[in-house]
């Protein structure tokens, strides 16, 4: 079990979390108890060790979110999932190096984090600011949006539709 069985029974007595459930040594949560949880694990000693996400199209809550939390004192993880459509809460204010991990998610799959006291930093970080799409989805184009390439006879980027006119 990922959490002990006193901290276990403290997420049940909660009366914050609307619902969760233990599945395969993780925990689900619904997107609404996001903030409160990371509240509590902040409390119990815990840190964001990292996130990411996944793309199911098949499924009406298309992405998973995954988060993974430490604790330097015990050698239990915490992992957390959340099935979403398009948006979550932002967890930037409770561990400030969610920012990068949440504007990393926006880049690659295009999950919108959404911020109750400020506007968040969704800034393309791998990709350039121009880029159409979001990369990681599995609904990408695979051939691209148009084809570019440098020409040593041009000194310059060609693109392909306006190479063969």
């Amino acid at each position: 079990m990922i959490l002990s069985k006193e901290k276990h029974l403290f997420f049940a007595q909660n009366k914050n979390f609307r619902s969760f459930k233990v599945v395969q040594n993780a925990l689900s949560i619904h997107a609404l108890n996001l903030v409160p949880l990371n509240v509590t694990l902040k409390e119990l000693g815990y840190s964001l060790i990292g996130a990411t996400s996944l793309d199911e199209p098949y499924k009406f809550n298309r992405f998973k979110v995954l988060y993974v939390y430490g604790n330097y004192m015990s050698p239990l993880m915490v992992y957390l999932n959340i099935n979403i459509s398009y948006s979550i809460p932002s967890i930037a204010d409770i561990f400030s190096s969610a920012i990068w991990l949440e504007r990393e998610m926006y880049d690659m799959m295009g999950i919108y984090f959404t911020d109750n006291n400020k506007f968040p930093d969704l800034r393309r970080i791998l990709t350039d600011y121009n880029f159409k799409g979001h990369p990681l989805r599995k609904d990408f184009s695979v051939i691209g949006y148009g084809e570019h390439w440098f020409s040593h006879l041009g000194k310059g980027i060609i693109n392909k539709s306006s190479f063969f006119v």
